[in-house]
């Protein structure tokens, strides 16, 4: 199980932290290129709580992957070394 689940979970955080890296660079760039184009002091007190509230969540999606993904292998090789132990216990119970 360790071996089929260590790369898919690789491959899910990191396309999850790419994502929100990605999108925290364009939501920022967007509101950069607003405020610079319209140069209205209306449009940066309207946008700026909902730009704040968004970065937020995108820099803890960025953080929260890895962690998430750490601690998922560092699951799996606990359940991987139970069950193995298990095993083992129960290996002359029932034959060959």
């Amino acid at each position: 199980m360790e071996v089929t689940s260590y790369p898919w979970l690789n491959t899910v955080v990191g396309g999850l932290l790419t994502v929100a890296v990605v999108l925290l660079v364009v939501v920022n760039g967007a509101f950069l290129a607003g405020v610079l184009f319209t140069r209205d002091r209306r449009f940066v007190n309207r946008w700026t709580r909902p730009l704040v509230m968004t970065d937020a969540a995108l820099l803890v999606a960025a953080v929260a992957a890895p962690l998430s993904g750490v601690a998922v292998g560092l699951g799996l090789k606990a359940f991987g070394a139970v069950a193995g132990t298990v095993s083992g216990w129960t290996a002359g119970l029932f034959g060959k």
